[in-house]
């Protein structure tokens, strides 16, 4: 069963006709379909992965059902709610997530 939390929105949004004031944040490995990473390393050995911030929008509005426009309506700190948990799911998969 997919992982769901409910995030309350510091600030209501207008989006279309509806008023969004919640969100149901839920983790399905479907959502990461179509995430690209680029992972590299330097000289040293050292690995890194890069994560286009487009991605990581675009995985945080399809974990909470809404299109991309109305994530951007979002307050700003209900946006950094979104985004993070979008971070952590992604970098979770890959063993370096925060772990829940």
């Amino acid at each position: 069963m997919a992982k769901e939390r409910v995030h309350t929105l510091a600030e209501p949004v207008q989006f279309g006709s509806e008023t969004i004031t919640q969100v149901t944040i839920t983790r399905k490995l479907k959502h990461l379909r179509n995430c690209t990473l680029r992972a590299g390393a330097d000289a040293k050995g050292e690995v890194s992965v890069n994560i286009d911030f487009g991605t990581l929008i675009d995985l945080g509005a399809k974990m909470i059902g809404h299109p991309v426009a109305a994530l951007e309506e979002f307050a700003e700190e209900d946006q950094s709610v979104v985004i993070q948990e979008a971070n952590d799911f992604l970098f979770r998969h890959l063993g370096t997530g925060q772990r829940q």
